[in-house]
């Protein structure tokens, strides 16, 4: 421990004591405690503390106490649970929690915030929702956990386990992704939170010397741990023999999702101790309460080949890992199942009905779903790529860090959609080098920085194929061994080595910009001040050249352990695919180049290794990627964003996990996260609009097309005109009131959509309204219609009774393909849609509050402050049912790249109330459109994995 960490440690003591009690930690005790703890330091070492040492000191404390946590949300079917925890918190020992609290905060330095705001109260929440142990009787609980890739999901479920076996759980089995990588580097993490020995090398995982939990305190009652971290250190009935019969001291399990694995795990489990059911005639384990961490839980656990009756739920041969995890879960009397995903919307469409007479029922999480907070630390994918605010939705903008470098040189080297043995033609691109050089010098600001996190590491995807990945890796060994030579090899006269000017033109330019901008931006933290000198910088680049190294990850066990056998540090380039990206924590993780791989896109937002936690280095970090799936990364963060929101608003309602499934499958977005969490089409969907804005951002550029969309806008006008209940308002022109749905039905079934507006569908749409009409309180009865103008001078469209002016909007990126499309970022104005309400002072006051309830239960913690006036999905939320809002915007056609003879583009909106019983309606659509190229990659043939 350096003279800084000493300080930090004096100081940290008095902080807390001040945090748990107030919830904050005032500046001026912050200097107080800095200034004892400088005096205590300096009285017992007998020397004066530096500046440069306080000034560390100061920066490495405000890392631990200024950070901030936003809310978790839940939802609970609390049918046939009984409540136990709260009632039994004071006669547990919680010594296995106690130990791993005190290793987070002592040797893994997390911040107490954290730790006591965060990580305690929902691991005890969640514990609470599964059944006490110790509760007589058969019983089965299903839950999910849900949080952002690189979020600390992983320190959640060992808090979990951890207080699992203080309450009395016997068994834990931990699911950990389907290659030995990623159960190697889970079980080294059960070994350091739960276990605190070292499994590797172990008959019986209990001779290990301590780590972890373990140097803290080693006298905690005996855990057996039959699996290891060593390649072969998956389950083995054969070295579980050894633990005896379940029910004693509690076991652990750390498994891969694989058939022959689960195979011999129900094996064992139901061999040692069973009994037959006199019901079913099925092996059941009595007494042994057993919970069940599914980590990773959209990737493998999903069925996707049963069939499920409609009427009675009965199914047909679900997939082999599914069947297995479930006939595991069938077979013990006492079982909670806790699924842990980033991407929990895979799980939400599980058929909640599914059961099947020999493997029990599915895993949809009928009991419970918790959405785990970010903290200000976090950088993910709003942050990393960028998030287009939509006030109707209630989703905030975020600006994009920037990090990113597009990639454009990469298609002669290695062409998307290579094949097996298509090895890379050239040398690498510059852009790789680049990158290259990018990572040394993130590296070398690291050490300079003296950041707390020892590795690094750089991410190269650029092929699944295992032929083309070792090729690859050569290529990186050879410009990494030439940049080595010239570094540390040959006389530098003035720094003026090819490697030399490479470096430093990178640092001068782009990474003192980037800084100076995030300084700009506020985005920098306290570990990040100041920027260092190249001169200064100069030693460190040299001893970062002399250690990299280039690694292939291949999906074996000893991938997980590069960073376990070099505690002092290891600066890698890991070169690998899928098995790389998925579920694999790359330390100190500062430089990605990631390009489009063939059938990666079921598990798009699972692959993103950069998002995660970089304090003292996020200015310096870097993904190097295409343009185009930078552009898909933002699409589905704005569509995951839009489920969350609808996620919060259920969980404040006190909706159940199957009314949230309900509303995921139904929801627009819908459609586009379950694309890309799994690779297989849609092709009947059922939609409800209940609160949603649906809006048209793509257009068919066909002049047909146009002029029969702008009669459907003529014959609109007409019929409003001729009909005695629409009222044309006097205080705002082209807004009418009390329009009949007929009217609105209408123009939906006489305007030609965009086949790719999935959001925007009238054929869903019109089923929808008229679903709502025939609802025994009938809803949607009456409707406010708005027609866009633009005054002044201008562009207009000249219709037989009206004009209009045109409207302005900013066209987006054009995709290619069939029919030629128009693509626009956002169609409908947010002042716009408070329209319905803007007149009515009890409505808007409504309306506010409505807002102000959002942005309380609002789980970002970088938001905006409280409310002033009312928001779009405010007023959606409290606008009758009955009454429906129809927004059209004839646009510009400059913009659009059309002729002053042209038709302009017609667009429309609406927007829908609230409903509790609105209904669902079916409709099909022939492919997943929300982006046509990325529906070709999934139509690429499955070539073989890696």
């Amino acid at each position: 421990m350096n003279v800084s960490e000493k300080i930090v440690s004096y100081a940290r003591v008095e902080l807390a004591e001040q945090y748990r009690e107030f919830g904050v930690v005032p500046q001026e005790l912050f200097d107080e405690a800095l200034a004892a703890a400088k005096e205590f330091t300096e009285s017992r070492s007998g020397y004066e503390v530096s500046e440069e040492q306080m000034h560390d000191a100061a920066l490495q404390l405000e890392t631990l106490f200024n950070v901030y946590v936003g809310n978790e949300h839940l939802l609970v079917n609390n049918e046939g649970h009984v409540e136990w925890l709260e009632t039994q918190k004071n006669e547990i020992s919680w010594e296995y929690w106690s130990r791993y609290r005190q290793w987070l905060i002592e040797d893994e330095h997390r911040p107490e915030t954290v730790i006591d705001g965060s990580l305690h109260p929902i691991t005890d929440r969640i514990l609470g929702m599964l059944e006490d142990p110790r509760r007589p009787g058969a019983w089965s609980r299903r839950g999910l956990v849900a949080g952002q890739v690189q979020s600390g999901k992983t320190s959640n479920y060992v808090g979990l386990i951890n207080k699992a076996l203080d309450a009395g759980y016997k068994l834990v089995i931990v699911l950990a992704g389907t290659h030995d990588n990623l159960r190697s580097q889970t079980q080294l993490r059960i070994n350091s939170g739960v276990l605190g020995f070292n499994t590797q090398g172990n008959i019986n995982g209990s001779l290990g010397m301590r780590v972890g939990v373990g140097l803290k305190d080693a006298r905690k009652p005996r855990i057996n741990c039959p699996t290891s971290s060593d390649q072969k250190g998956d389950f083995n009935r054969r070295l579980a023999q050894g633990v005896g019969a379940l029910g004693g001291d509690p076991v652990i399990l750390v498994v891969k999702k694989n058939t022959a694995i689960l195979k011999n795990l129900y094996a064992w489990s139901t061999g040692l101790h069973h009994e037959l059911d006199p019901e079913t005639g099925q092996k059941i384990v009595r007494n042994v309460p057993m919970l069940l961490i599914d980590d990773e839980a959209d990737h493998a656990s999903i069925d996707t080949g049963s069939i499920v009756d409609k009427v009675t739920g009965d199914e047909s041969s679900p997939s082999a890992t599914n069947a297995l995890i479930r006939q595991l879960l069938n077979a013990f009397e006492k079982t909670a199942y806790v699924g842990y995903t980033a991407t929990p919307f895979a799980n939400i469409f599980i058929n909640p009905s599914a059961d099947h007479e020999i493997f029990g029922k599915g895993l949809f999480p009928e009991h419970f779903i918790v959405t785990l907070p970010e903290t200000s630390a976090y950088s993910g994918p709003a942050k990393i790529f960028g998030l287009k605010e939509d006030d109707s939705a209630g989703v905030e903008g975020v600006e994009a860090l920037p990090t990113n470098r597009e990639v454009k040189d990469y298609d002669s080297w290695l062409p998307d959609g290579h094949k097996k043995g298509e090895l890379p033609k050239g040398p690498l691109p510059k852009s790789v080098r680049e990158a290259i050089c990018s990572f040394v010098l993130s590296s070398a600001v690291k050490r300079a920085r003296r950041a707390r996190m020892k590795h690094n590491s750089m991410l190269l995807h650029v092929t699944k194929y295992v032929d083309v990945q070792t090729a690859v890796a050569e290529q990186v060994t050879d410009f990494v061994l030439s940049i080595r030579n010239e570094i540390l090899y040959l006389p530098a006269e003035g720094l003026d080595t090819q490697a030399w000017l490479m470096l430093r033109d990178l640092y001068e330019g782009d990474f003192r910009a980037t800084h100076e901008l995030m300084e700009a931006q506020g985005t920098l933290d306290a570990q990040s001040s100041g920027f260092a000198s190249f001169v200064e910088l100069q030693p460190f680049i040299e001893q970062v050249v002399g250690q990299m190294q280039v690694k292939a990850i291949n999906g074996e066990a000893k991938d997980a352990l590069l960073y376990e056998e070099n505690p002092d540090g290891i600066t890698v380039i890991a070169v690998g695919g899928d098995k790389l990206s998925r579920g694999l924590t790359l330390e100190g993780l500062t430089t990605s180049y990631y390009l489009r791989a063939s059938k990666m896109y079921d598990t798009l937002m699972q692959m993103g290794r950069w998002f995660g936690y970089r304090p003292g280095y996020l200015d310096v970090c870097r993904l190097y990627t295409t343009e185009q799936l930078v552009r898909w990364y933002r699409r589905i963060t704005g569509a995951s964003e839009r489920l969350y929101k609808e996620f919060e608003l259920m969980a404040a309602l006190g909706k159940t996990p199957i009314d949230f499934g309900l509303r995921v499958q139904s929801h627009p977005d819908g459609l586009m996260v379950t694309a890309a969490n799994k690779s297989r089409f849609a092709k009947n969907i059922r939609a409800s609009f209940s609160g949603t804005i649906t809006e048209t951002i793509l257009f068919v550029d066909d002049e047909i097309v146009r002029k029969r969309n702008v009669a459907a806008l003529t014959t609109l006008l007409e019929s409003m005109k001729n009909d005695p209940h629409a009222v044309a308002t006097t205080n705002r022109k082209h807004y009418w009131r009390g329009v009949r749905p007929t009217t609105i039905l209408a123009f939906l079934d006489g305007y030609d959509a965009h086949r790719g507006a999935y959001r925007a569908l009238p054929a869903a749409m019109s089923e929808y309204v008229r679903s709502c009409n025939g609802l025994e309180d009938s809803e949607l009865t009456t409707w406010d219609v708005y027609i866009a103008s633009k005054d002044g001078a201008g562009e207009e469209l000249n219709l037989p009774n009206d004009s209009f002016g045109l409207i302005e909007r900013n066209p987006d990126t054009r995709p290619d393909g069939n029919p030629p499309t128009y693509v626009i970022g956002r169609l409908v104005s947010s002042a716009d849609e408070l329209f319905p309400i803007k007149d009515d002072a009890e409505e808007m006051s409504r309306a506010l509050q409505q807002a102000i309830s959002n942005w309380e239960g609002s789980s970002r913690v970088n938001k905006a402050g409280v409310p002033t006036a009312p928001t779009a999905l405010a007023e959606r939320r409290i606008r009758s049912p009955k009454r429906g809002y129809l927004l059209i915007y004839p646009l510009e056609r400059d913009a659009a790249g059309l002729d002053a003879d042209e038709t302009p583009y017609v667009g429309f909106a609406i927007a829908f109330p609230w409903s509790e019983e609105a209904p669902s309606v079916n409709y099909r659509v022939n492919e997943i459109y929300w982006d046509l190229e990325m529906v070709r990659a999934f139509q690429e043939a499955d070539d073989n994995d890696d």
